[in-house]
């Protein structure tokens, strides 16, 4: 009976596909048995069609007509970029001569006015004055407009104190002078000077801080000190104990100050 039900579950159960018999009795694949791989299904091929290329015309050489068109263009190409180069090289010199006709309106009786030499002797007691010692030069006239020049030989700012300071000093009487001006070292050996040049500058006689105003202007490092003495093969600016300084002073003209009694304070 046992038999018979082990028989029927085997025969209810799927046969795998193998390669060898089942055992009648057990029903078990022997033990060798294996189940062969399948293969898998083929690709179902499909007819295709090659298009062929249209029938070409075999190449012929350009016609007359052709040619011409084809000169004409390029004719036509070369000569709209030889004009449009032309065009603009005229606006260019156009845009310059019309920029250089208004800087000479511009600085129209505008010239550099003669310089002022100032010689100052005695350098090596010069030289010993303590920081922000201040040592004033005689008055001088350029432009109808009087000047002076503070020199600061111990330095006069935190960050100058190795360097010799300069600023020229406006001692008029109008309320805004602008003006352009170059303080120098002038090497008295004949070699090159040690300049410092402003941009625009507003001096007057009280200094107005809200409206950039001031009574003097310079530079606190006009030339470093050691500058000044012979060393490294360089022979230095002192000859004869004498240093000179030059002052070049260019007047631009007056400006319109608004008197505002509660604008900036002028410095002491």
């Amino acid at each position: 009976m046992g038999q018979e039900l082990s028989a029927l579950t085997a025969a209810e159960k799927p046969v795998p596909r193998v390669s060898c018999e089942i055992d009648e009795v057990t029903g078990a694949p022997p033990p060798r048995c294996v189940t062969p791989p399948r293969t898998p299904p083929r690709a179902t091929m499909k007819d295709v069609t090659i298009k062929r290329p249209p029938r070409q015309r075999p190449a012929k050489a350009p016609g007359y007509l052709h040619r011409k068109r084809s000169e004409a263009k390029s004719f036509l190409r070369v000569s709209l970029r030889r004009w449009a180069r032309s065009v603009g090289a005229w606006s260019l010199d156009a845009f310059r001569l019309r920029g250089y006709a208004r800087n000479r309106r511009r600085i129209a009786g505008q010239h550099w006015e003669a310089p002022f030499f100032w010689d100052v002797g005695d350098w090596k007691s010069v030289r010993e004055r303590p920081f922000r010692a201040r040592v004033v030069s005689m008055d001088f006239e350029r432009g109808g407009h009087a000047f002076n020049i503070d020199l600061y030989p111990g330095g006069f700012r935190e960050d100058g104190r190795a360097s010799v300071g300069a600023y020229l000093r406006y001692t008029g009487d109008r309320p805004c002078l602008e003006l352009r001006l170059r303080l120098s070292v002038v090497d008295q050996r004949g070699g090159p000077d040690v300049a410092w040049r402003s941009g625009l500058a507003l001096l007057g006689a009280t200094a107005r801080l809200d409206q950039g105003v001031v009574t003097n202007w310079g530079s606190a490092r006009l030339v470093p000190r050691v500058w000044l003495a012979a060393g490294n093969g360089h022979p230095g600016l002192v000859v004869d104990d004498c240093v000179r300084f030059r002052v070049d002073v260019m007047i631009l003209g007056e400006r319109r100050v608004d008197v505002n009694p509660l604008g900036g304070l002028a410095p002491p």
